[in-house]
């Protein structure tokens, strides 16, 4: 109760001492899967925060089908409604995705294929708006996402038209907006897409449309949450709208918030970049991907920094890792906490990530196919093309050989030496923190270990086994692949008896099991 109290009055002096707030007038929250409990209690904190609008993404709703149940409402859509009243009832404004294209009469398809330019298809969509507004008026806004739909509008599989690409982008963005004009709605559009020509398309296409009230929504990385990945190009490129920023603060591809992925600093570059661009005007952090808790683990001081940037932009990530670690944990642990998260950041790159490319599947060992094809697939290299390491890092991965095998695993090496400081350095502080709270710490920082371990085998064998496929003959490497995996099936044994793993995220019995003995199949037939 002493800490709450100590946390709300640090919180109510910045509120009254903010004097250096750039204009942010969308300040929101974004939660996936429905968890009723979980989703009031922390709408209950939003004020704490200064948010003023919530979003239901995701698992929670990404249609306008899931809201109804033949001619009437579905079960999704009334608990939808009882959240948003919850929130309403709070000042928050509501929001909810939808993706398009999706749920197409079949008098619009011909052999799969939407017949975009067929008459009365625009109509079609703007009067599936209608009906939404119209019933259910207590949405304040909508979402619009573009990918990871049934029908991708830039996508000539899914579509037939005689339509440009941005033309389609046009099209789309301002016959919605019709609707949410006609409803007084807010109408948000997600740049989220996963090529360098697609976010071009989108740029072009919200740029022709002139649809000055539409709120822009892109996230800081130019496609999903690559830690390494540079700012979004589409940051700050449309003059006449405002802009929000989309942040992850579930750590989707960081650890899922089993491990900490802790990093104000990290938050403060990413914002500080936006911030400079005068049509920023907000950000929306998710908070709960999956249904993996952020808010109310150490990851949360990554919520926190962007409530701070967002009140007062002059804030350094020092300033705000002491002032969120007095609150949470105390002046005399805050030392000792800030000592052990820190480094989290770069921890996690080192684990996760593979001298800085995607091979991870998001805090999930990845299949072998997943891991190989992203290695060119998401590539780092396209996003910073004037850096010819990363061209030649590529072509290293998809060709390996024993000198950049041994810096793969001297990462992995390095990420397992800092938490073994940073679990002495948290030993040193322990009388200083609450039970609870070095025990969630220990926890944190004892998974992160095993995770590191786990991902330092799987690196072993995954690379060991593309070694010896390029055909390099190699002393020991078939024995020493061979002992990386039987590792792997150790750890998936105890994940399976420690039942605070268990099948979670990032480390599952089930998943380590399933990927070694694909590789281990896999290296059978060599």
């Amino acid at each position: 109760m002493y800490k709450k109290i100590i946390f709300s009055a640090v919180l109510l002096i910045i509120t009254l001492s903010n004097l250096f707030a750039q204009d942010m007038n969308i300040k929101a929250w974004q939660f996936h899967v429905m968890k009723p409990d979980y989703i009031k209690s922390v709408i209950d904190r939003a004020k704490d925060y200064e948010i003023n609008t919530v979003s239901f993404s995701h698992e929670m709703i990404s249609k306008t089908s899931i809201l109804y149940d033949g001619d009437g409402t579905s079960k999704r859509g009334e608990e939808l409604r009882s959240l948003t009243t919850y929130a309403k009832n709070r000042d928050l404004d509501v929001w909810i995705w939808v993706r398009e294209l999706d749920n197409v009469p079949d008098h619009f398809l011909e052999k799969g294929k939407v017949q975009m330019d067929k008459k009365g298809f625009w109509k079609w969509l703007e009067n599936r708006y209608d009906k939404l507004f119209l019933d259910f008026p207590d949405f304040d806004g909508i979402i619009l996402t573009f990918h990871e739909t049934q029908y991708k509008i830039f996508d000539d599989n899914n579509i037939n038209s005689m339509l440009s690409k941005p033309v389609r982008f046009r099209e789309m963005i301002s016959t919605i907006n019709k609707s949410c004009k006609k409803f007084d709605k807010d109408f948000v559009v997600r740049t989220f897409l996963y090529e360098q020509e697609q976010l071009e398309w989108v740029k072009k296409g919200l740029l022709m449309a002139n649809e000055t009230n539409v709120i822009v929504q892109s996230k800081c990385v130019p496609h999903d949450w690559q830690p390494y990945y540079p700012n979004n190009p589409l940051i700050g490129v449309f003059p006449d709208n405002r802009q929000i920023i989309e942040f992850d603060c579930s750590s989707e591809f960081t650890g899922k918030n089993k491990i900490p992925f802790a990093s104000a600093q990290y938050f403060t570059k990413r914002f500080k970049y936006d911030l400079q661009f005068p049509e920023v005007k907000g950000y929306i952090a998710r908070l709960d991907h999956g249904g993996h808790d952020g808010f109310y683990t150490p990851n949360n001081i990554n919520t926190y920094t962007l409530y701070r940037l967002a009140a007062d932009s002059s804030l350094t990530s020092d300033e705000i890792w002491r002032e969120w670690a007095e609150a949470r944990y105390g002046k005399k642990a805050a030392p000792y906490a800030i000592k052990v998260l820190y480094p989290t950041e770069e921890i996690v790159k080192k684990v996760l990530y593979h001298l800085e490319f995607w091979i991870t599947n998001k805090s999930h060992l990845p299949s072998f196919s997943y891991g190989d094809e992203h290695i060119s697939s998401r590539t780092i290299a396209k996003w910073k093309p004037n850096e010819e390491k990363y061209k030649i890092l590529e072509e290293k991965l998809n060709h390996p050989d024993t000198q950049i095998y041994e810096k793969l695993l001297a990462e992995k090496e390095e990420a397992i030496v800092s938490i073994q400081k940073a679990l002495v350095i948290l030993r040193e502080g322990k009388q200083y923190f609450t039970t609870d709270d070095y025990d969630e710490l220990r926890w944190q920082m004892d998974n992160m270990l095993r995770i590191a371990m786990i991902w330092k085998l799987h690196t072993e064998a995954f690379f060991g086994y593309k070694i010896l496929k390029e055909g390099h003959i190699v002393n020991g490497l078939r024995e020493r692949t061979e002992r990386a995996i039987d590792g792997l099936m150790l750890q998936a044994d105890l994940a399976e008896y420690d039942a605070s793993i268990g099948n979670d995220y990032p480390g599952s019995a089930e998943r380590i099991r399933a990927v070694a003995n694909e590789l281990n199949d896999k290296l059978s037939l060599l």
